[in-house]
């Protein structure tokens, strides 16, 4: 195993860019050591984890589209067939000692109050409100409200640590933006949100566990914040570690992929595109040890 590491982005559909990128990876067999993800990145990047991506057709992408014509589905179906349809296969491969690492960040919901609207019927109100208070950076609800943590297949703490019993619901809990997931997410039921809240890419926690070159691949064309209310942007080095970043050359919104609305043709070419950028990156980092 070498010192590399990835971090993936959150994007929703967007993540079908997150799944090109790792593709490409994979086919050139650029395998690291970590692979950390947030939202709706944690699919394919569970996935590359274990070195099965290729096994993961774009077709899971168009299934979940699918859901969302249905009477009465939301971004919470499409989040939850993803996971039943890559967790068998997952959960083969991704606890056994020869695996590469795996993190998902997710954000605790920290007090009863809190999770009274996160879990109940106001979830949609406060989910709104949330998007209003990124917009402004105003941080205060998220503050007193969560804590990021990082569920981790080696973690030192036995609360955090990943595992078969829980990826389900850890996956899971790590999309759950209220605006548009109505079914509550649990981990051994605490309340839990999307990782946007209060991480975005998880690029520090793989710099935490002392990883030096970092791959963040992002779903924007321009930086990536630390999370959804910050304007703190992540560096291209950290202490001792250097990042590198991935990112779409335009917004994804233009080859038809927003982050709950896509077209079939719109999640081929960014798709496609991802697998350009992947390879790109390879080219040009060829020479590195």
């Amino acid at each position: 195993m070498n010192n590399l590491a990835i971090a993936s982005m959150s994007g929703s559909f967007k993540s079908i860019f997150v799944h090109g990128v790792l593709t490409a990876f994979e086919k050139n067999k650029l395998h690291a050591s970590a692979y950390a993800a947030s939202s709706c990145s944690v699919m394919p990047t569970s996935m590359a984890a274990i070195g099965q991506l290729s096994s993961l057709s774009i077709e899971i992408w168009f299934e979940m589209l699918k859901v969302l014509e249905v009477s009465g589905t939301s971004m919470s179906h499409t989040a939850l067939l993803g996971i039943q349809k890559s967790s068998p296969i997952l959960k083969k491969h991704l606890f056994k000692r020869e695996t590469a690492r795996l993190l998902i960040a997710c954000s605790f919901v920290n007090n009863a109050q809190a999770a009274a609207f996160t879990q109940g019927e106001k979830y949609s109100r406060l989910g709104r409100r949330l998007l209003l208070d990124a917009s402004r950076n105003d941080t205060t609800w998220r503050d007193s409200n969560l804590n990021l943590h990082v569920y981790d297949t080696q973690s030192t703490d036995p609360d955090l640590m990943l595992n078969e019993m829980n990826y389900d619901e850890v996956a899971y809990a790590a999309t759950r933006m209220l605006h548009a997931w109505p079914v509550p997410a649990v981990i051994n039921n605490k309340p839990y949100v999307d990782s946007s809240y209060t991480n975005s890419c998880p690029v520090i926690p793989l710099v935490e566990r002392g990883y030096k070159k970092i791959i963040a691949i992002s779903t924007e064309t321009g930086p990536i914040y630390t999370d959804l209310f910050s304007s703190e942007t992540i560096p291209q080095n950290i202490g001792q570690s250097k990042i590198f970043f991935i990112r779409p050359q335009s917004n994804l919104r233009e080859f038809g992929v927003n982050f709950t609305k896509a077209t079939e043709d719109g999640f081929v070419k960014a798709f496609q595109h991802g697998i350009e950028m992947g390879d790109r990156y390879i080219f040009q980092h060829s020479g590195d040890e």
